[in-house]
């Protein structure tokens, strides 16, 4: 199943004119506006009134299996503390598909993560001294 998926994914970006190179182009692209925002804006689900909650720092892994999904982990600085934060920007195919652009788009779902991608992302962190 994981390698048809695979397959799909880079049979779609290939149709469209799109390389793997194109796709790492985009990850690097990802992870600098990333890395240059450092702020999350949450909307509060019961007035929609948006705040601004700074990034401390953060890690990334690109998901073994799926390199088309970046998995973040972010420290940021809230009222009540330090907390973490996972969360994925994952390949937008409905855009591929029906426009053919390569695009990535913040994972609103649940985050399903790799043991071995989670560990990886973990020991960075460790590494600079975000836990």
């Amino acid at each position: 199943m994981e390698d048809l998926v695979r397959k799909s994914t880079y049979d779609l970006m290939k149709k469209n004119g799109y390389t793997e190179n194109d796709l790492e182009k985009l990850r690097t692209y990802v992870i600098n506006k990333i890395n240059k925002r450092m702020k999350v804006e949450p909307k509060n689900p019961y007035t929609g009134e948006k705040h601004i909650i700074p990034v401390i720092d953060f890690v990334y892994e690109v998901q073994h299996n799926m390199p088309w999904k970046i998995i973040t982990l972010q420290k940021m600085k809230t009222p009540s503390g330090e907390e973490l934060r996972f969360c994925y920007y994952i390949l937008n195919y409905t855009l591929l598909k029906r426009e053919g652009k390569l695009q990535m788009k913040y994972g609103q779902f649940g985050l399903n993560i790799p043991i071995v991608d989670y560990n990886s992302l973990i020991n960075k962190a460790k590494k600079k001294g975000m836990i």
